[in-house]
């Protein structure tokens, strides 16, 4: 179970949330896209995974920093629009959540 391919550790860090070891499952999902990028390819969905991850942790302000980094890199994500706004919203910015999506 020592997979280094960017799918892999996506799909363990899938099955570490689904136990809600939030922890682990964002070491995962770090692993992910530092392999996806190693492997040329794009890194969006272990980030966006770990945003949520940061949600779940209740770190609001570093969930936003990384799907902020996401909509630099594709400003049409939309999966990371609507999770950009549930986190403004959150963080009781209702028009920043608006705006966002």
């Amino acid at each position: 179970l020592g997979a280094t391919d960017y799918i892999s550790l996506n799909n363990k860090g899938n099955s570490l949330s689904a136990l809600c070891e939030w922890r682990a499952a964002d070491e995962a999902y770090e692993k992910a896209a530092a392999a996806a990028l190693k492997d040329k390819d794009s890194p969006s969905v272990p980030n966006q995974n770990r945003a949520l991850i940061a949600v779940q942790l209740n770190q609001l302000d570093n969930a936003e920093r990384i799907v902020l980094s996401l909509l630099r890199r594709d400003p049409n994500f939309l999966d990371a629009k609507a999770l950009l706004a549930a986190i403004r919203f959150r963080k009781g910015d209702k028009d920043g959540a608006e705006s966002s999506f």
